[in-house]
């Protein structure tokens, strides 16, 4: 276990999320908004993350700390987790597959709020939040009475910059000229390579961006150098901006599709 901070600091809230290939960035990011909150109503933060490198890549400027958990099983991910617990007050789960196993291992040892996206599983939290719009996935099960459940999409965590770029968005009806792709921080389909080419000679204005995770960065960047209708953006900042200058934005089904 690597420590970026002292390890005797107390925290009020800790965050147990990963990015990367795999999983993607929307679980980093929308931990990071509420991790950005907190920060501003003076609380202290840490995370807990198993890959050193995409962690300090998606933090940019930040300064936060972390903690690098360095097991191979989640079971022993989990117990490094345990030995952590006893300075951090309450810790927030955001995984995309072991959310049920750590809501019951560590329902005795902490304060547990869950993100969850699929449901269909038994929790053990104080708190679980699924913003998802599917009924389906919104199916769980507790031994604990005193868990409190918010499921649906007003329960959905987005950065900020896009509940206020909403409010200045008109619908247009003039001709699409301006079309942006983009499937998330890993696009594990590669399916930025297999569309790119249907937009090569067209009158598109054809905007692409891509995560600090995506494995082909350099190879998309070489093949779009090609055509003068084709750009290439990496880890933008303020993606609502971008988004509100597209006619058509075409992208992967996961939290970018809430954030469109």
């Amino acid at each position: 276990m690597k420590f970026h901070s002292i390890n005797t600091m107390k925290y009020d809230f800790g965050f147990r999320v990963d990015t990367g290939m795999g999983i993607g960035s929307g679980h980093f990011y929308r931990c990071i908004s509420i991790a950005d909150e907190l920060i501003n109503l003076g609380k202290k933060i840490v995370f807990l993350v198993k890959n050193e490198n995409e962690i300090l890549m998606h933090f940019g400027s930040r300064k936060i700390p972390y903690i690098i958990l360095s097991s191979n099983s989640v079971e022993d991910e989990i117990t490094e987790c345990k030995n952590c617990l006893f300075n951090i007050r309450i810790l927030i789960i955001d995984l995309p597959f072991h959310n049920e196993v750590y809501s019951k291992l560590l329902s005795t040892e902490s304060n547990i709020v869950i993100i969850d996206d699929q449901g269909n599983k038994e929790i053990c939290s104080r708190m679980l939040f699924n913003g998802s719009i599917v009924k389906e996935y919104q199916n769980y099960t507790s031994k604990n009475s005193s868990t409190e459940f918010f499921l649906g999409p007003e329960f959905m965590i987005l950065r900020k910059e896009f509940i206020t770029m909403r409010e200045k968005i008109k619908l247009s009806n003039k001709p699409i000229k301006k079309i942006l792709l983009m499937f998330g921080g890993t696009d594990n389909e590669d399916l930025t390579r297999k569309i790119l080419p249907f937009f090569f000679k067209t009158n598109y204005e054809l905007y692409i961006v891509l995560g600090l995770s995506h494995p082909h960065i350099n190879e998309i960047k070489k093949l779009a150098q090609k055509y003068d209708n084709v750009n290439v953006n990496v880890a933008i900042q303020d993606i609502s901006s971008l988004f509100s200058k597209q006619d058509v934005v075409i992208s992967s089904a996961g939290i970018t599709s809430y954030e469109l």
